[in-house]
């Protein structure tokens, strides 16, 4: 921003004097102070940002519950990589003892690794998509399902190793296994340069017959450089990525996907006639020496046959043991949904690949091109008017198709049914979620679409839930954060990428070590006696410990970065990898709590009136100011919100519920004070049948709480009780939340409101809020002596919906700090004005 000095926000006649002070101050005082710098652009109409409203648009996340089957296979799998892992290393050691291939060897483990157990995430969520899929249809819907990846480049190779004779869908994780092996498995041999077919010379003629480049033609053409930042790990490229969890494992220069269908022939070769004259060359510059070249490194020691044939038989063990499990591996995702959907008569694919396995009259399977030749560009183009004139009413997108097409309601389509987006498979980057949600939600739609975002039970899928989580989050497109998250939208549960997640996870591993004690219970859905020393062990297999010669235990690199910790958690079993994840989620409440506590959390953008609580505008006042010879108007607005919820309204909330099992009030187990806590339990819409649902919990003081508990751990600390003996409880409480801080309810006192003088507002129904709008970068340097440099130094953007349906948006301010703002403001307005709606406190100040 150095150069948009006529911004005005910093020079002369601005609000800072230099771009140093203006970045400096905004820097401290974090987010909010950001946002209020966005909205003062804004209002003077210097700052520009538009974007599709999202009203009517309804999101969903389902959680989709794993099968008994697909959790013994997803076990076994485990057992598989980890004895895999094992063998790596020790044929690693026999070939290879100066270790100069192990970085690529480890990166190519690591990312299929990663691709594998993505792949089985996706396949646990097809049946369930088939599901939703055929109800919305039966319902007058349509239904757009979203994928990344086609899985094109296993189905060739399976064709292409088996001479185009195939019996039955191609299961992508198995491929992603045998390429692992065959390929990369360390035997100390050159690598090999061609197939079976290469041998008997009819490869190239196969490959150009399944529409693949001959090795020979691809090295006769011109080299492209990528603009992206992942590289093809199945092919063996050599990774140049410090840390091999941090690229995406996905994209592979051997699929199809990565070429987008709408820009193919679009460019056609210019003619001879048609090129550019050349310029007149240049004249050359003399040439620069160049250094030499570094030596070559001295060859390696060669292979004794003895270690040879010793990785050779470990090499055809670990083939057979993948035979023999992929008997039982899933298929591939894209072709399992189009053929229980209807086949490719009743199903509108836009994909990038360019041919298919369907299933016959007979009961097998064949592979046959999606268009005849030369008909390949227009194709997704027909796909999508099939679609939109309603012959087909299920569209499956992959990222290939998430741009540059439109899959909305248009008013001026045939098909003007709902959208049903559902996103079976998580993008890896958010910036692609975005374009993929964009298919179906554009301008001039008769209908908003509906979102369904199908996450499995499993921890690991949270590590792509936690990217799109945490980019969406910023983006304010389909999560909302903190207060805004309904129980339906929210997204942000998943985004522990955050600082405190990174505070928590390294907390989390040094008391799995034994290095800090257990900040939080043991998860209770695992034994106690075993779960620190199965996480031990469970965490050196996938290579986030290790164990010392003396029985202690070791980190190894970048243990505590999230998004890694989380790509190894795939490789747990089930039942430890989801009480291994609800133990870092309770340490990572447990962190928030305390920077609550301190003061350091920072809250983000606080909403008032979107959850159901009563906003009433207490009074406004304003104040014109004279700044470097303009005026500028500064308000000053108080509020004051009604959180709590009367047992009538709380009867209301259960009746509408749904009646899930675990609905109903409950009191604590303890007592404090002689006086116990009661709650109402609701479960999410999305899981009423769950064992242990995810729930809403009110409370009679407080309404809604913004964070999210399992049933589990509720009953943990509450008991159920039937209606009326809830209801004195729930009563009293509420009745003395009028005027009693939670303080004085438990203990009859507040230390607090003792030491200050000042109200404490803590766990009262009504609290009252203070904000300043409008041109608050005027008198950014009186707010910025009022917040000082403590813990409460960062500003907080608010939000608020009043009762009279008036929005209002402004920088929220400490109580106590405001009886000294008003009287600064005062004596520099050259003209105030004060307009009241109900009582105001500030009248007893005299303000």
């Amino acid at each position: 921003m150095a150069y948009m000095q006529r911004l005005g926000l910093w020079g002369k006649g601005a609000p800072f004097p230099t771009l140093e002070e203006f970045l400096g101050a905004v820097q401290q005082r974090g987010v909010g102070g950001m946002e209020i710098v966005a909205m003062d652009m804004k209002r003077r109409g210097v700052y520009l940002a538009r974007q599709l409203s999202f009203n009517g648009v309804t999101f969903r996340v389902e959680e989709v519950p794993l099968a008994r089957d697909f959790v013994q296979l997803y076990d076994d799998t485990v057992q598989l990589w980890v004895d895999l892992r094992d063998r790596f290393s020790s044929a690693s050691e026999l070939v290879d003892p100066e270790g100069r291939q192990r970085k690529t060897m480890w990166g190519q483990f690591w990312s299929a690794h990663q691709r594998f157990f993505k792949y089985l995430c996706i396949s646990a969520k097809v049946p369930h998509a088939v599901r939703l899929a055929k109800d919305a249809v039966k319902a007058g819907k349509c239904v757009v399902i979203g994928l990344q990846s086609t899985g094109e480049a296993r189905t060739l190779d399976q064709m292409e190793e088996q001479g185009g004779e195939l019996n039955e869908f191609v299961s992508t994780a198995k491929g992603v296994l045998q390429t692992l092996i065959e390929k990369h498995f360390p035997t100390g041999d050159p690598p090999r340069d061609g197939s079976l077919l290469d041998l008997l010379g009819i490869g190239d003629e196969w490959r150009r017959e399944l529409g693949r480049t001959p090795p020979r033609e691809q090295a006769a053409q011109p080299a492209l450089v990528s603009s992206s930042s992942s590289s093809d790990e199945e092919d063996g490229q050599q990774t140049t990525h410090d840390d091999d969890d941090d690229f995406n494992p996905f994209r592979m220069d051997d699929d199809d996907d990565e070429t987008d269908p709408w820009l193919r022939g679009k460019r056609p070769a210019a003619s001879p006639s048609s090129r550019p004259a050349k310029k007149p060359a240049m004249p050359a510059a003399p040439p620069v020496p160049m250094p030499p070249p570094p030596p070559p490194p001295p060859p390696s020691a060669p292979v004794s046959a003895e270690s040879s044939a010793q990785v050779r038989q470990w090499k055809h063990e670990l083939l057979q043991r993948v035979d023999a499990l992929g008997k039982r591996l899933p298929a591939n995702a894209l072709d399992e949904l189009i053929d229980a959907l209807g086949g490719p008569t009743r199903v509108a694919e836009m994909t990038g690949r360019k041919g298919r396995l369907v299933s016959t009259p007979e009961g097998t399977v064949q592979y046959e091109y999606r268009a005849r030749e030369g008909a390949a560009d227009s194709l997704n183009v027909q796909e999508k008017e099939r679609f939109m004139k309603g012959d087909k009413l299920v569209a499956i997108i992959s990222e290939a198709a998430s741009s540059g097409i439109s899959l909305q309601a248009d008013r001026r389509a045939l098909n003007q049914r709902r959208r049903v987006h559902l996103t079976l498979e998580l993008p890896w980057a958010a910036d692609r979620a975005i374009q993929q949600f964009g298919r179906t939600h554009r301008s001039n739609q008769v209908s908003s679409p509906e979102y369904v975002l199908l996450i499995s039970k499993l921890a690991g899928e949270h590590r792509f839930a936690a990217t799109v989580a945490k980019r969406l989050e910023s983006l304010g497109a389909l999560t909302h954060g903190d207060r805004r998250a309904t129980e339906s939208r929210d997204l942000s549960r998943f985004n522990i990428d955050t600082k405190y997640g990174r505070e928590a996870l390294d907390e989390c591993m040094k008391a799995l070590i034994e290095m800090l004690p257990p900040p939080v219970p043991i998860p209770s859905s695992y034994p106690s006696d075993r779960f620190f020393s199965d996480a031990r062990r469970a965490l050196c297999n996938v290579g986030l410990l290790s164990a010392t010669p003396h029985g202690a235990f070791a980190f190894e690199k970048d243990f505590n970065n999230v998004p890694k910790f989380l790509n190894r958690l795939l490789g747990v079993h089930v039942t430890l990898q989801n009480a291994l994840f609800q133990f870092l989620l309770d340490v990572l409440e447990s962190t928030i709590q305390r920077a609550k506590q301190d003061g350091r959390f920072d809250l983000g953008i606080l909403d008032l009136g979107a959850n159901g609580e009563r906003v009433d505008r207490v009074a406004t006042y304003r104040f014109v100011l004279e700044r470097h010879g303009c005026q500028a108007q500064v308000e000053l607005h108080h509020v004051r919100c009604e959180r709590g919820i009367s047992f009538a309204n709380a009867c209301d909330v259960l009746q509408q519920g749904g009646g899930a099992r675990g609905d109903g009030f409950y009191i604590a187990e303890k007592e404090r004070g002689g006086r116990r806590l009661v709650v109402l339990v609701v479960a999410l819409s999305g899981q009423k049948h769950s064992v242990n649902p995810l729930c809403c919990v009110y409370k009679p003081a407080t309404g809604l709480q913004p964070r999210r508990e399992h049933l589990t751990d509720i009953k943990g600390r509450f008991r159920r009780v039937e209606l009326e003996d809830g209801r004195p409880h729930w009563e009293t409480q509420w009745e003395a939340a009028a005027s009693h801080c939670m303080h004085r309810w438990f203990t009859g006192h507040c230390k607090r409101q003792m030491v200050s003088g000042e109200r404490c507002e803590l766990g009262l129904r009504t609290r009252s809020f203070y904000f300043l709008s409008g041109a608050v970068l005027s008198v950014w340097a009186d707010v910025e002596r009022l917040l000082g440099d403590g813990p409460s130094a960062r500003m907080q953007l608010v939000r608020v919906k009043a009762a009279d349906g008036t929005k209002l948006v402004g920088c929220n301010l400490a109580p106590r700090r405001i009886p000294i703002l008003l009287q600064r403001l005062s004596e520099a307005a050259v003209r105030t004005q004060t307009e009241k709606f109900d009582e105001d406190p500030l009248a007893k100040l005299g303000l």
